[in-house]
């Protein structure tokens, strides 16, 4: 198995171009997932766009092959429906602050290379690596060197926006 897991804090504006690519392949179908309830359609890869400004959808997965939706009732269905999937949670501008997004799949590494290795490395390519996460109660903190963020996800911390981590719970800073 190949595992792809990157948390990391980005815009939305800045994540729509590196997927918008990626669904122009023919052989890769994207639903859009937004809870609660659970709902999950197929949607238009060319109207991938849309479906980034839409802060209504939480999370966008990718597959190779055609899913049966009538049978999915909720995400961990979509995922067995669908092995190999490619999912991005994408963080959402809350109260709070600006929520983590992750990117994640696992993929069965004896089927070839991951399709979404490339993608991974672009997203890598976006975002810088380090922050301190605190715990707004008690004041800890420590250091996460695989956390990564945006340049406009810093930029939007530098102007007073939290950066937030497992809903709402972990304050991240950002480096330079």
């Amino acid at each position: 198995m190949t595992d792809i897991s990157i948390q990391f804090h980005a815009l939305r504006k800045e994540l729509s171009p590196l997927f918008v690519e990626v669904a122009k392949k023919p052989e890769f179908h994207v639903f859009a997932v937004r809870f609660p309830p659970f709902s999950i359609v197929e949607i238009d890869p060319t109207r991938l766009d849309e479906a980034f400004a839409d802060d209504s959808i939480d999370r966008l997965s990718f597959t190779m092959q055609p899913v049966d939706l009538s049978a999915v009732r909720g995400g961990m269905a979509f995922l067995e429906a669908s092995p190999g999937a490619l999912t991005l949670n994408i963080g959402p501008m809350t109260k709070n602050g600006l929520e983590e997004s992750i990117l994640s799949t696992r993929f069965d590494a004896s089927k070839g290379p991951s399709p979404w290795a490339p993608l991974a490395k672009k997203i890598r390519s976006i975002t810088k690596a380090g922050v301190v996460a605190v715990n707004p109660d008690t004041g800890a903190t420590c250091t996460s060197r695989n956390h990564r963020f945006t340049k406009g996800a810093r930029e939007l911390e530098l102007t007073g926006v939290p950066m937030m981590q497992l809903g709402g719970k972990i304050k991240i800073l950002l480096h330079d």
